[in-house]
């Protein structure tokens, strides 16, 4: 069975790694003035943390945002429909899978709506979401029809807690608790930064 592979909005992820590639440089630049301007162990230990934060996540951003460029594809056939992750790890369902298409806007923690297209299945969950950012319009149409069912546009933005009144089994714990689920997310990232800096200054000459 032949399937069709639909590539991302290039041009948007195209913009987001030029937005990455600002703090790996930087971050860059700041270790090689760290390394080559005395001891590491002379300078505060917060601007080792910031240099390897920004070379970290620069880096971080760029592969993942390469992968998924590379990687991360609609998929279209007879009666198949669905989708391959930045990791090449597919999943594909047919129309009797989707029990409803709803396309509406979502306000997480009190920031601007984002809007996107929800694939649910027959059993409540959320199969698929389709953010018109990352995929063009006639990728989003195109698989939207493979579904074979009608789009439930909803006009007004409606908060997190609300699509989850409604979609329970669709928009779970960490959806509804965005904020919480990012502190967590950052906290660990930080404490991974910090672990790393120390290690840095560590194994680093003395002279």
């Amino acid at each position: 069975m032949e399937i069709q592979a639909l590539s991302p909005n290039q041009k948007h992820v195209s913009l987001l790694m030029a937005a990455m590639a600002t703090p790996l440089l930087f971050g860059a630049v700041a270790l090689w003035f760290i390394f080559t301007h005395g001891p590491v162990a002379s300078w505060p230990f917060m601007a080792l943390v910031w240099a390897v934060a920004f070379l970290v996540g620069g880096i971080g951003g760029l592969a993942g945002l390469w992968l998924y460029a590379a990687n991360a594809r609609l998929l279209i056939g007879v009666d198949r429909f669905g989708y391959r992750d930045l990791l090449r790890r597919s999943r594909t369902w047919s129309p009797r899978d989707v029990d409803r298409v709803v396309d509406m806007a979502i306000v997480y923690a009190g920031e601007r709506p984002e809007r996107a297209v929800f694939l649910l299945g027959v059993h409540g969950r959320r199969l698929l979401t389709l953010h018109p950012e990352y995929w063009s319009g006639d990728a989003i149409d195109q698989l939207v029809s493979a579904t074979k069912r009608p789009v439930d546009v909803r006009r007004d933005p409606i908060s997190v807690k609300e699509a989850h009144r409604e979609f329970p089994r669709a928009f779970g714990w960490v959806a509804s608790h965005v904020f919480l689920f990012g502190t967590a997310a950052c906290g660990a990232a930080v404490l991974f930064v910090v672990v790393l800096s120390a290690i840095v200054r560590a194994v680093s000459p003395a002279s």
